[in-house]
C-alpha cells in the first residue's frame, strides 16, 4: 500500500511540475476513462491463471497537446489454470504517454505510454495473503473522437510485476496484458 501511495504522490508531483513548465495547454486538457476488456497472463504466470475479465479506469492530463500523464487502475479476475484457485490481479500504474499520430481532422489520436506502479495478486487460497509487487507498464492509447467531449478509447497495455518466487510464483516476473476499450471524457 505504501508503494501505491508513493506512486500516486509522484504522479501528482509530475503533473504539477510539467503543468507549470508547459507553455499552453489545449482547451480540453483533462481525460477520464472507463474501461473493460480481457486481461491475458503470459509466460510463467500462465501456470497459475487463465485469461479473465478486467475493468478499470484512468484519469489524466494532456500537456501541450502531446504529453499525456495518467493514473490507471485495472481489476482483473482470472480463473485458476488447470482447475487451480482463482486469481485476482490489481494493476495500479502511473504513466506518461506521447502522441505519435493525429489525423488531419483531429478525430483519431494515438499515444504510446510507459509507466511504473504496483500489481497486487490475490489468490483464492486461505494460506495466501494478497501480495503487492513493483510493476512496470508499456502500451498505447488510441482515441477516436465521437464529439468534442466523448471519445472511444482502445487501450492495449502490458504490465510486468517483479514477483518473489518464494510466494509461489514460477519465475521472477508476472506478465499480464490488460486489453481494454471504453469511453473517454475530455473536459
Amino acid at each position: 500500500m505504501k508503494s501505491i501511495r508513493k506512486t500516486l504522490v509522484l504522479t501528482l508531483m509530475l503533473v504539477f511540475a510539467v503543468g507549470g513548465a508547459s507553455a499552453q495547454a489545449p482547451e480540453k486538457s483533462w481525460i477520464v476513462e472507463g474501461l473493460a476488456g480481457v486481461a491475458v497472463p503470459t509466460f510463467d504466470i500462465t501456470d497459475l491463471a487463465d485469461p479473465g475479465f478486467v475493468f478499470g479506469g484512468a484519469a489524466g492530463y494532456l500537456f501541450n497537446d502531446k504529453l499525456l500523464v495518467m493514473v490507471e487502475v485495472d481489476f482483473g479476475t482470472h480463473t485458476g489454470a488447470d482447475d487451480g484457485p482463482d486469481v485476482n490481479v490489481y494493476h495500479y500504474m502511473a504513466k506518461a504517454g506521447y502522441q505519435v499520430f493525429k489525423s488531419q481532422d483531429d478525430k483519431l489520436r494515438i499515444f504510446v505510454n510507459a509507466g511504473v506502479g504496483a500489481m497486487a495478486f490475490d489468490v483464492d487460497v486461505d494460506a495466501f495473503d494478497t501480495k503487492t509487487y513493483l510493476g512496470i507498464n508499456a502500451g498505447a492509447k488510441i482515441y477516436y473522437a465521437i464529439n468534442d467531449m466523448f471519445n472511444i478509447v482502445v487501450s492495449p497495455q502490458g504490465d510486468i510485476a517483479f514477483v518473489d518466487e518464494a510466494d509461489g510464483f514460477t519465475g521472477s516476473t508476472a506478465w499480464v496484458w490488460p486489453l481494454t476499450a471504453g469511453i473517454a471524457v475530455s473536459f
